[in-house]
């Protein structure tokens, strides 16, 4: 994808309750190995619109790589307007949205989590900060979620959550982010960092996450992710964590017991995640 200075690429459902937009030449891809991708459009039909200046056609050029079709497996309601992120209403019903009472305290942190679309599926992942505070967009998430793809064409989606606790509210405001390039990834501790293509610009406020070597268990902990590829949700756990191991490699990891929510399919928990730049 090569956009001109002048064009601006939208895509949108028939009735343009979802719509993905402007893209513009910030976000022109100039690698062969890449690609754009955009977000879910439930239904059977998207339109695609492209506007420029006349002077500027022969500077912009597309190509559709491919096109995935899937089949919705649950009965929702007003489907149109439901799932244009991620798997809504896909995770257990003990998940609590982070728009519930509980996650009252933890407004900054949710800002810099994201839902990760995969070639396959759905992840989760935090903004972080580095020891120097420069806001380089990295982002946290598994090593086995970067096993399942390349994350040079995925898609990072901040602010996907349910703006009331009950019942579910299909919000559709979010900060969607294409691509990302792998840092470091390490199989034993099961842990990739990703820096993302595009800086976040300081309007978005999103929050970089903090975090810490110490080896002392942590006596309650929180977790907020996207269980299932849902809309984001917060896990509390009220008793301290222990050692624990990430497969077969011992002394890999800290455990714990929820309280309140669950582990459903998520592929990162993070523990006293604080904002350190807003």
């Amino acid at each position: 994808m090569i956009l001109s200075k002048s064009a601006e690429f939208f895509f949108y459902n028939p009735n343009k309750s979802i719509v993905t937009g402007p893209v513009t030449a910030s976000e022109n891809i100039l690698s062969n190995n890449r690609t754009w991708s955009t977000n879910n459009f439930p239904g059977d039909t998207i339109l695609i619109e492209l506007r420029l200046a006349k002077e500027d056609v022969s500077n912009t050029n597309l190509h559709i790589s491919k096109v995935l079709i899937g089949r919705e497996k649950k009965n929702i309601q007003n489907l149109s307007d439901s799932a244009s992120f991620g798997n809504f209403g896909y995770s257990s019903l003990c998940n609590r949205n982070v728009s519930c009472p509980e996650g009252a305290s933890w407004n900054s942190e949710r800002t810099g989590v994201c839902l990760i679309t995969t070639e396959t599926g759905f992840a989760s992942g935090a903004l972080i900060s580095n020891v120097c505070s420069t806001n380089v967009p990295y982002v946290l998430t598994a090593w086995h979620v970067t096993q399942a793809g390349n994350p040079n064409n995925w898609t990072y989606i901040f602010g996907w959550w349910s703006s009331t606790c009950e019942p579910n509210s299909y919000n559709q405001q979010a900060l969607m982010f294409n691509g990302a390039t792998v840092r470091s990834t390490y199989e034993l501790t099961d842990f990739s960092l990703l820096e993302l293509f595009q800086v976040p610009q300081p309007s978005s406020n999103l929050s970089y996450l903090g975090w810490s070597r110490s080896s002392v268990a942590p006596s309650s902990s929180v977790g907020i992710h996207h269980p299932m590829g849902d809309q984001m949700k917060i896990s509390l756990a009220n008793s301290s964590a222990s050692i624990g191991n990430i497969r077969t490699n011992s002394n890999t990891a800290w455990r714990v017991l929820w309280n309140l929510g669950s582990t459903q399919n998520v592929l990162l928990v993070h523990l006293y995640l604080i904002p350190t730049i807003g």
